[in-house]
């Protein structure tokens, strides 16, 4: 409780800091510059961005749980949409910029409605992927109405970007197929948005500002540039891709020092190693991938039947850990996951013992003995 003190305690004197650093730039420097500016016009929005960050940080440190990232960031986009409004359209030199500012402060509602929304149907695909995709639509249309004025290959830019953004969030939906190359590249595109925009952005410079001084410099050999290139892209996406999808498989695939081994004997260090790692992975951090399958092989090792080994993992395969609720304080989250952590343990004991109990041979005993053992 002391530490958590001293960690609120110094994230509000860093806010501090900043603030104090904001009020002489505001009230010294600032009318030094451009004597015809106030500066009570940066007051509040400035105001405003330390105060939602102070919280930010108090916020941080004394609560928990799956609404959080949201709020975090639904509270960025309502600190930084009124001050880079007000940046853009009261700052002389950047007055001619001023609808950047709307945009700003457009696209901060927007952010700040879209997380809130987010959470609530985050565990619905048919809605969280289409409330997506029509963000990033409105997104687009926000941004080619405000800079339809600025003759600026910067506006095509943001505005391509925004709308290959939203094509990938409506591909996302490939995630849900049962393919798994369909299924990765929807993950991938769901997943890397800002990498997506940041290619559309790339893409109208090039198109819209760069094709054709490179067309007159190339000459004869620009198409064959122009398509090796893309090619070589194409390429690259897809052994990037029939590389995640092999990695996706090797899980279900028994692990080397599942291989040349003994039906019955003791294991070498390594071995043992490797499966206090497969049991931490369960234990610590939920993931049950790796220990399901070692003890699947075990009993298929010790002549178990198919049919009734699943019966002994049936529990460990159904497993869920108890849902964080949506906001809580650091204390009940770590009480939360103290408790599911032991009733992983208890899980995996139990079923082990079920393991045991049919075992032909000394294997499963002998890893029973290592997965109790633990920790």
């Amino acid at each position: 409780m002391e530490e958590k003190g001293k960690s609120i305690s110094s994230s509000v004197a860093a806010c501090v800091t900043v603030a104090i650093l904001g009020y002489i730039f505001l009230w010294v420097v600032l009318p030094r510059v451009y004597p015809q500016l106030s500066p009570s016009t940066f007051i509040f929005p400035f105001a405003l961005l330390v105060a939602i960050y102070t919280a930010k940080a108090v916020i941080r440190r004394t609560l928990s749980g799956a609404f959080l990232p949201n709020l975090m960031r639904s509270l960025t986009c309502v600190a930084w949409g009124p001050f880079l409004f007000t940046i853009f359209t009261k700052l002389p030199p950047l007055k001619q910029l001023g609808p950047v500012g709307w945009l700003s402060l457009h696209l901060a509602g927007l952010g700040a409605a879209y997380e809130l929304l987010a959470f609530a149907a985050r565990r619905h695909p048919f809605f969280s992927i289409p409330l997506k995709t029509s963000a990033m639509l409105v997104a687009a249309l926000i941004a080619r109405t405000h800079l339809a004025g600025i003759q600026s290959t910067l506006a095509d830019m943001v505005y391509y970007g925004l709308l290959l953004s939203a094509s990938a969030c409506a591909l996302s939906a490939l995630a849900l197929s049962k393919n798994p190359y369909l299924f990765k590249t929807g993950k991938w595109l769901g997943s890397w948005t800002a990498g997506v925009f940041l290619i559309g952005a790339l893409g109208a410079l090039y198109f819209l500002s760069l094709r054709e001084r490179l067309a007159e410099a190339l000459g004869p050999n620009f198409p064959i540039a122009e398509w090796g290139l893309v090619s070589s892209a194409v390429g690259l996406s897809l052994a990037g891709l029939h590389r995640g999808v092999k990695r996706m498989s090797e899980p279900v695939k028994l692990a080397d020092w599942m291989k040349h081994r003994q039906v019955v004997g003791t294991r070498s260090e390594k071995e043992l190693d490797e499966v206090s790692e497969l049991v931490n992975d369960f234990v610590e951090n939920g993931d049950k991938s790796g220990i399901v399958v070692y003890l699947a092989s075990v009993a298929s090792e010790n002549g178990i039947d198919p049919r009734t080994a699943a019966s002994c993992l049936r529990e460990l395969l159904e497993y869920r850990d108890k849902e964080l609720p949506w906001l809580v304080t650091r204390r009940v989250a770590a009480a939360l996951e103290m408790e599911n952590r032991e009733e992983r343990k208890r899980v995996l004991s139990r079923t082990v013992e079920l393991l045991q109990s049919l075992s032909e041979g000394p294997e499963v005993q002998a890893e029973g003995e290592t997965l109790e053992g633990w920790g």
